[in-house]
């Protein structure tokens, strides 16, 4: 939304410039101006609305995306003691099955792990019609 107020501002600056070079009416600057005034506001409204309602949310899953980025460089910088307080943040449990580890991630980093199996899934279905 904020790309689109964005390019609505620019649109209604090319039209201004128009109008005092001459190249659309003042009658059709006027339409223009009131249309798109009329857009801006109700862009302008719903940000602040999804600002308002989403804010502490928004906050939240960036700071669990970044801790993530930074799970695998900060796993093998630290000391054993560290590691484990970062598996644990993690990880609510681990299962073994056919010689190999299966994390079981506590929330919200199960939506993350869930979303990139089922990404990874529609990939494959995509690439094979």
């Amino acid at each position: 939304m904020q790309k689109e107020e964005h390019k609505l501002r620019a649109r209604r600056d090319r039209a201004y410039e128009d109008n005092l070079d001459g190249k659309i009416t003042e009658e059709r600057w006027l339409q223009l101006e009131g249309r798109w005034g009329n857009e801006a506001q109700g862009l302008s409204r719903r940000i602040t609305v999804l600002g308002e309602e989403t804010g502490p949310a928004v906050d939240e899953a960036h700071e669990t995306f970044e801790l993530l980025k930074r799970a695998p460089s900060l796993y093998l910088q630290q000391n054993h003691e560290e590691r484990a307080r970062l598996l644990r943040t993690l990880l609510s449990n681990c299962i073994i099955k056919n010689e190999s580890v299966d994390p079981v991630y506590k929330k919200p980093f199960d939506l993350v792990a869930e979303g990139r199996v089922v990404n990874d899934w529609h990939r494959g279905r995509d690439s094979n019609p």
